[in-house]
């Protein structure tokens, strides 16, 4: 198990159960909490840019809006994940009819997902941000799978459309990268960076 020895506490800042979920299932300790800021996509800005820029900004938000006493010998992880295909970015559905466009798009395709995430680390007032990309391609999806997987629900709260980790996965040819990156966090890179910072992870 993967804890931080060096920190009082991790606190993921994220309303995603995904990343809570993947967190916690590489066996990390931490506390969730929250915060809200507009996740506008800036058109000057390629998708690993945008998907930087928001991570840098929750984290920034959260940090602003804390008594530095709870942030005190504390890391902060925010995170956003964005789906690019050539240079259109795909963000969450805004209905179903957009929903549909968007796997219509992908199908048959090999579209890109990036997930940057920033940390804080209260102890040197310090922002670090990361970010990884992962290539997937959509096997031929027919128009009625694309509905009956839109009716379902699960697109709708998810950058492009689908969840690889729910009934979509049976829509994926092939994954070129980081599979927790496609679920919304890239565990590997994080793991790295940590280990790289001296922040002294510790197993047990």
């Amino acid at each position: 198990m993967w804890f931080i020895e060096s920190m009082k506490n991790f606190i993921l800042v994220s309303s995603s159960p995904r990343r809570k979920l993947l967190l916690e299932e590489a066996g990390f300790k931490f506390t969730i909490d929250h915060v809200k800021v507009s996740e506008i996509i800036n058109e000057n800005l390629n998708a690993r840019e945008n998907a930087e820029s928001l991570a840098r900004l929750k984290a920034k938000s959260y940090v602003n809006s804390n008594n530095l006493l709870k942030l005190k010998d504390n890391l902060v992880i925010t995170a956003d994940t964005l789906v690019a295909y050539e240079k259109t970015i795909l963000g969450k559905p805004k209905n179903f009819s957009e929903a549909v466009e968007i796997l219509s798009l992908l199908s048959s395709k090999t579209h890109s997902v990036i997930t940057a995430f920033c940390i804080y680390d209260s102890s040197v007032d310090q922002y670090f941000i990361y970010s990884d990309e992962t290539f997937v391609e959509f096997r031929d999806l027919s128009e009625e799978e694309i509905l009956e997987y839109v009716r379902s629900g699960e697109p709708m709260d998810k950058a492009g459309s689908y969840g690889i980790q729910g009934e979509a996965r049976k829509f994926v040819k092939r994954v070129n990268g980081s599979l927790s990156n496609v679920i919304g966090f890239p565990l590997e890179l994080f793991e790295l960076q940590v280990k790289n910072h001296g922040w002294k992870l510790c197993c047990e």
